[in-house]
């Protein structure tokens, strides 16, 4: 029997795991670059995907989705250049600290929930949640600055951008409002 394997300090066990990976790696070793070649062809078939432009104001905004990468562009309706405003691997964010008096600071969240334009199109609103916890903070890219804590979800008005936030039962209780002004 193999009674013997459960020493793992006993020679002939570690005889036997040493062959036993000597096998896998002769085996398996051939496979690695039948591995990669699958991978590379995975990665080639994986449809791209982009969204139609659509009209914000004088913008046209769309979203681009490149295998895992995905990104809001605009564009103006006189200029051809496309401008990324967003990579949702790399948003950028405010995180607070976790030391008792600690100061937030400037990071970038992974993953991003949800994304809007401006009806004007100058601005983007997006929500993360950095801690997990599923409630939210909107960010205003656009030479805004706006940032707005434990939000369940916004919505762009013709000229405000609205925030729900919820009770600590989870039921919608405040609607909070923050309007733009032409300045």
């Amino acid at each position: 029997g193999l009674w013997y394997l459960r020493d793992v300090t006993d020679q002939d066990t570690q005889r036997q795991l040493r062959a036993e990976a000597a096998f896998a790696a002769t085996t398996l070793g051939a496979m690695d670059a039948l591995r990669d070649e699958v991978a590379c062809e995975v990665l080639e078939a994986s449809p791209r995907k982009e969204t139609p432009w659509r009209r914000y104001g004088a913008w046209d905004w769309r979203e681009a989705e490149d295998r895992w990468e995905r990104r809001r562009c605009r564009r103006s309706s006189s200029v051809v250049v496309v401008e990324v405003a967003l990579d949702t691997r790399r948003a950028p964010c405010v995180v607070e600290s976790d030391f008792e008096g600690g100061f937030p600071y400037e990071s970038f969240a992974k993953g991003v929930s949800k994304v809007e334009p401006s009806p004007t199109g100058d601005w983007l609103a997006y929500a993360v949640d950095v801690v997990g916890d599923e409630r939210y903070a909107v960010e205003v890219w656009g030479n805004r600055g706006l940032r707005v804590t434990d939000v369940d979800d916004f919505a762009w008005g013709p000229a405000t951008l609205d925030f729900l936030r919820s009770d600590d039962a989870g039921r919608p209780f405040e609607l909070w409002r923050k309007g733009f002004d032409d300045d």
